[in-house]
């Protein structure tokens, strides 16, 4: 481990990511601990990241997940791969399984962090939107519930998905903001 952190050091990550490797063998044979494993793979994921070997990154943190189901950093670098990789679907696996670690941790705060951090990223992912507001009507934070929703039913008027921007419009109604009579409007007129 010290010899790869060396090759690492000076850039060489070829030289670093083999011996890691051997390093990640040669636990396995002595029935090291899951976290020295964990901790090898995640160095050799993170070389892969730096040498944009994204679908080689991708199997690692897969293997990380398989080893050690709850740790954070292996899935929420999935998601953000899979985002780069443009696997929505697989993004948002991930995100929910992000979040029901969190939940089963009782970490609403993490929770909401990580939705914001993705919404700001994909303003126009509306599954991200959609689990936001849900988030916060949840949490009793009905204004910015209302403002998720809002941006969604555009998403969704923009994408001609009728039906679905009337149907978050109800629930938007439901909330029973300021201005509510502007959503019925629109409803009825959708």
């Amino acid at each position: 481990i010290d010899m790869a952190d060396a090759y690492y050091q000076l850039t060489d990550f070829d030289a670093a990511r083999k011996t890691y490797e051997q390093a990640n063998q040669l636990a396995q044979r002595l029935n090291a601990s899951p976290e020295v494993n964990v901790r090898l793979l995640h160095r050799i994921a993170d070389i892969d990241i730096t040498r944009l070997d994204l679908r080689q990154s991708l199997r690692t943190y897969e293997q990380i997940k398989s080893i050690a189901p709850n740790d954070e950093r292996a899935r929420h670098a999935l998601m953000e791969l899979y985002y780069r990789l443009n696997n929505r679907v697989e993004a948002i696996r991930e995100l929910d399984e992000l979040m029901a670690l969190y939940a089963r941790q009782r970490r609403p705060d993490r929770i909401v962090q990580i939705l914001e951090e993705q919404v700001a990223l994909y303003p126009n992912e509306m599954a991200l939107r959609s689990r936001l507001a849900i988030v916060y009507r949840r949490l009793g934070r009905h204004s910015q519930a209302v403002e998720q929703l809002d941006a969604l039913g555009e998403l969704q008027l923009d994408a001609n998905m009728r039906s679905a921007a009337a149907e978050t419009i109800r629930q938007i109604i439901s909330l029973n903001p300021p201005g509510v009579e502007e959503y019925r409007k629109l409803l009825s007129t959708l």
